[in-house]
């Protein structure tokens, strides 16, 4: 029995394996929000200084280790990484309720979902308390504790808005060791013990990145030089809280015409002076209008799952697809429910309780004000539970069915636990896109990630600019400035100049030959710009485009390259 039960455990990981290898292979190209992070790692290794907290400055120091390596090497192995440990973090969760081998299969289903879902520390964040919880499962002794503790302030480190989570959990552990022999029993528990090392470290590591901050004029909540805004960036939450209202603001009071109402000009309209995450909170009044007119909300989180997406559209054919919502979230509900009284265990109902809350109450107030698909990985243990109760219910209907020898009886209940698993998670609707594409070809051609950021252009680019005193750029800024040696106090972001005022405007007179001599455009994006809280158009059209001309008179060259949308790199010689 053993023997069969590590060759299918084998067998499954093999699988998992080439299955998410393949994956990896063609999956599109990182943000800007993660080029960022290597961009900091850079920054870090040249100056030992850190990236704000609030963006991550562990994930930064992380990649520092892998860039010497270059790109696409270093890329490469921090993704493999990446996905290992959230993966590794789907597995403890679902384990506990399915067993090895199909606990391979559920952390499979839910990964692509994981991995596409923002930027990579999302996933990394969520995987970290995963793995805090799974040490808070009983039998447990100090060294599990102090982990516990240890991955939940890595959660922290990678999204902060887990913080809040810190000071529940430290209660909840109070309650439970005192509620018998009263506070005295605190004394032993709060005493160091050699077990805490691994706390220690990531206490000593989150005090280092606080305290010796990068003054680089890009280290803020926006990652950009917003001197122009008059709103402080140094801040994430004031950033993100900004953004939402604005973008709730024109949506409700200019029918969503993202391109005439600059975040710069609603914020004066709206908002008046705001300077801390305070003055934000305060405008209740905004607040209150965005949960009112979010019914967004309803739909995000229904078709981030395939049974969501099959009742919208089979409501659409039925006449409203006002009719998915109800029984979407009936079905769920049902799920919940009959999960929790399926654990015969107290211990694990309390964990299930404790996993489940914690992610609802993190991120479900992020979702309220801004439905996006970045905020709903609270659905990850909400719906993976629910979809392995429905397995087990299914599965309680049909065994009497299934007359099979016991090794395809196995393979078979895996299977029927596995259907209703599938369709409440949203793995299958996007791995099969990517799965598609091996027929084509294409993918197996290129460099890794470097068509989707410059078309095998890359070095061509770069060796035109090695010269420049300074670089304007689009999005590309963060990239050059990771993966180059071009000085990073010589890049600069097209969005340091402000939304209004033209060239040679008081307002802003940072376009200076004797500054910036080179800029690397991107027309194609540029023109096809839609919904943008600030617009990079109005600044392509007011300041870049004479000041091109204008460096033309000078004697500089504009060199096309083809990469999908098309470069422009203007070189004053």
């Amino acid at each position: 029995m053993q023997k069969k039960y590590s060759l299918g455990f084998a067998v499954t990981a093999i699988f998992c394996l080439m299955a998410i290898t393949i994956y990896l292979i063609h999956e599109p190209a990182r943000s800007h929000e993660t080029w960022m992070k290597w961009f900091f790692g850079r920054l870090f290794l040249e100056t030992g200084e850190f990236l704000t907290p609030s963006r991550s400055t562990l994930y930064a120091v992380y990649t520092s280790l892998f860039l010497p390596l270059g790109y696409p090497v270093g890329p490469i192995i921090t993704r493999v990484l990446d996905t290992a440990f959230i993966f590794s973090g789907l597995y403890v969760l679902f384990r506990p309720y399915t067993g090895p081998i199909l606990g391979l299969a559920c952390a499979l289903v839910w990964l692509p979902g994981m991995l596409q879902l923002g930027a990579a520390v999302n996933g990394l964040a969520f995987a970290s308390l995963f793995w805090a919880y799974a040490f808070r499962r009983p039998p447990r002794g100090r060294a599990e504790f102090s982990l516990s503790y240890a991955f939940l302030i890595l959660a922290c480190m990678f999204r902060p808005n887990f913080t809040l989570l810190i000071p529940i959990v430290i209660l909840y552990d109070v309650w439970r060791l005192t509620r018998g022999a009263g506070f005295s029993s605190l004394v032993p528990t709060l005493r160091p013990r050699r077990h805490d090392w691994p706390l220690a470290l990531v206490l000593c590591a989150s005090f280092l990145f606080t305290f010796n901050q990068s003054d680089h004029r890009w280290n803020n909540g926006w990652y950009i030089d917003l001197t122009w805004f008059g709103v402080s960036p140094n801040s994430l939450s004031v950033a993100s809280q900004v953004g939402t209202l604005v973008q709730w603001t024109i949506i409700s009071k200019h029918k969503g015409d993202f391109n005439n109402h600059d975040i710069y000009f609603v914020v004066k309209e709206e908002f008046g002076e705001v300077n801390s995450l305070l003055d934000v909170i305060t405008r209740y009044d905004l607040y209150l209008g965005v949960l009112y007119s979010n019914k967004q909300i309803l739909h995000t989180i229904s078709m981030h799952t395939d049974i969501g997406r099959v009742l919208y559209h089979a409501a659409i054919a039925a006449g409203s697809h006002k009719l998915a919502y109800p029984v979407f979230y009936m079905l769920l509900l049902v799920g919940m429910i009959g999960f929790y009284r399926s654990q015969t265990d107290t211990e694990e109902k309390r964990h299930f309780v404790e996993i489940l809350g914690a992610t609802i109450f993190l991120t479900l107030p992020l979702l309220l004000v801004a439905p996006s698909a970045r905020y709903t990985l609270f659905l990850v243990p909400l719906f993976g539970a629910a979809g392995l109760w429905y397995g087990h219910y299914l599965l309680d209907r049909v065994a009497s069915a299934i007359q099979l020898n016991p090794g395809w009886r196995r393979f078979v209940k895996s299977v029927v636990i596995l259907i209703p698993f599938i369709l409440l998670s949203n793995g299958t609707s996007r791995i099969v896109p990517a799965f598609k594409e091996i027929g084509d070809g294409a993918a197996w051609d290129r460099p890794y990630l470097v068509k989707e950021v410059y078309g095998g252009h890359f070095q061509d680019i770069v060796s035109k600019l090695k010269s420049c005193k300074g670089i304007m750029m689009t999005n590309q800024a963060t990239f050059i400035g990771a993966f180059t040696d071009i000085p990073i106090d010589r890049v600069y972001s097209i969005f340091e100049i402000p939304p209004f005022g033209r060239l040679g405007d008081k307002a802003y007179n940072g376009l200076r030959p004797d500054r910036i001599d080179c800029l690397l455009m991107t027309p194609d994006e540029i023109e096809q710009e839609t919904q943008s809280l600030t617009t990079t158009r109005s600044r392509y059209l007011n300041y870049v485009v004479p000041y091109i001309e204008y460096l033309k008179s000078k004697g500089a060259n504009t060199y096309r390259f083809d990469v999908g949308p098309s470069i422009d790199v203007t070189v004053l010689k």
